[in-house]
């Protein structure tokens, strides 16, 4: 019988990048068409509002009004709505939104906006 082999280190020395050419064009052609948009709808998770939030589009949205709109509110967590509403993160207008698609129809339920 052999016994398991497990590695005790996993030597990668590659660098990783976590922002890809397609995301980078995306930033690029937003900046370029900011001037034409009234507001900025944005969707983040619900479920993780902070780690949603794209740290790169931030100064670009800065300029505009904006709507963040926060999904699948009904999976998340109470204290992450908690956390919005207690002052804890910059004042935004925000929507908390839960959307479930059925094999007929798309139920939007929970809409509560601040």
């Amino acid at each position: 019988m052999n016994p398991l082999n497990v590695r005790k280190a996993f030597v990668y020395d590659k660098i990783i990048n976590w922002f890809p050419g397609h995301m980078a064009k995306g930033l690029r052609l937003i900046t370029e068409k900011l001037s034409t948009v009234h507001v900025i709808i944005e969707v983040r998770d619900a479920r993780i509002p902070l780690s949603s939030i794209n740290h790169k589009f931030e100064p670009i949205a800065q300029r505009k009004d904006r709507l963040i709109v926060y999904n699948k509110s009904d999976l998340a967590h109470p204290s992450t709505e908690a956390v919005r509403l207690s002052g804890k993160t910059p004042p935004q207008h925000f929507l908390l939104q839960s959307c479930l698609e059925t094999k007929k129809k798309r139920v939007c339920k929970n809409q509560r906006s601040f």
